[in-house]
């Protein structure tokens, strides 16, 4: 199977302000194939598709007039980031998305919930984040609030590997939230402080 790849793609994979990495110790030790270090590996450039802030309001009703609204709070930056891989080879050598390794990948981001609960330390929560253009020149932390995992309905079948069927495409959807400062190991005030950076809003 021969899978071409842009050169604006190439450039976006290979460049130093990408990264999605996970800081989880215990998820770190498994599925080589799907990071390096708690670096994901991309195939392609992941794709921003909302960028959002919500408030919360409290509406006073005022007979004869038009209702009273009073700003309670806000949330977090929340952000949808969707990341594709597609069956470009059945190995699993460097530079190639085999379908052990797309499925390592599966496994690396849902075992952010089951390995971060392991302890009490929050910090196995944070997700250091960085792409152009987005959040300044460091890496910004934030959490998970879903993981969604859709695959097309093309198989690949492969008798000679462990895998012997597995989806063409697979389609990732992280549900961010903007959580800390760049350092892991202070979580951030968010409480609307003077510590809070650009990327909060």
């Amino acid at each position: 199977m021969t899978q071409h790849y842009a050169q604006h793609d190439k450039r976006l994979i290979n460049n130093e302000n990408l990264s999605l990495q996970l800081l989880n110790p215990e998820v770190n030790d498994t599925n080589k194939l799907a990071h390096n270090g708690g670096s994901l590996f991309f195939q392609f450039p992941p794709k921003i598709l909302t960028d959002n802030r919500k408030g919360e309001w409290s509406e006073n009703n005022i007979p004869g007039r038009e209702p009273v609204a009073a700003f309670k709070r806000s949330g977090a930056r929340e952000f949808g980031l969707v990341i594709t891989y597609i069956v470009d080879s059945i190995s699993n050598k460097d530079g190639y998305f085999s379908p052990d390794r797309i499925s390592q990948i599966t496994h690396f981001l849902r075992g952010y919930y089951a390995e971060g609960r392991n302890t009490a330390d929050q910090r196995n929560y944070v997700v250091k984040f960085k792409y152009i253009g987005y959040g300044g020149k460091d890496p910004i932390s934030c959490y998970i609030r879903g993981i969604d995992v859709k695959h097309s309905d093309t198989i690949i079948l492969n008798p000679d590997t462990e895998i012997r069927s597995f989806p063409l495409r697979t389609d990732i959807t992280l549900d961010m939230r903007i959580w800390s400062s760049a350092d892991e190991e202070s979580l951030q005030d968010i409480a609307g402080t003077d510590t809070l950076t650009a990327a909060w809003y």
